[in-house]
């Protein structure tokens, strides 16, 4: 019988859970709290790195039935992007691989690139680590920055 309590328990958490995940809202769900997230840039394509905190029923949902229902909500964040794909998602942290977020204008030179502000899905805080690997902050932004950098 205390099996039985136990498993009526846990299929109770993970429905909250599946539930939570299917409304579709501009913000992000309150079971996960974005901590920061990395870009590092490569030419014209973007590494995204995106540091976040499950709450606790979240936390049991994904060491027992994985972390790839978090996949959508990672994507939800990345949804003006284009070109982009999830490459991993962890209990703690999603790695985002993004193509073509950079372009070279020929009449600066083919040194140069240039990357258009694109927004996220929630505000955030912003590392972005240039190809020189010089490192800037952008914290509480809803976007991305207008960027240029030159690879020598």
């Amino acid at each position: 019988m205390k099996h039985k309590s136990r498993l009526i328990f846990i299929g109770i958490l993970i429905s909250l859970f599946i539930l939570s995940l299917g409304s579709a809202s501009a913000e992000m769900p309150d079971y996960i709290k974005i901590q920061n997230i990395n870009m590092e840039l490569h030419g014209t394509d973007a590494t995204f790195t995106v540091n976040y905190e499950l709450d606790a029923v979240a936390r049991i949902y994904i060491l027992m039935l994985g972390s790839s229902s978090l996949e959508p909500v990672i994507d939800d964040l990345f949804h003006e992007f284009n070109n982009v794909s999830t490459i991993s998602t962890m209990y703690d942290h999603a790695v985002v691989k993004a193509t073509d977020v950079t372009y070279q204008n020929p009449e600066q030179g083919l040194n140069y690139y240039f990357h258009d502000s694109c927004p996220f899905g929630t505000t955030v805080n912003l590392y972005v680590k240039f190809p020189s690997g010089v490192e800037r902050e952008h914290l509480n932004v809803i976007c991305t920055p207008n960027l240029f950098f030159e690879i020598s």
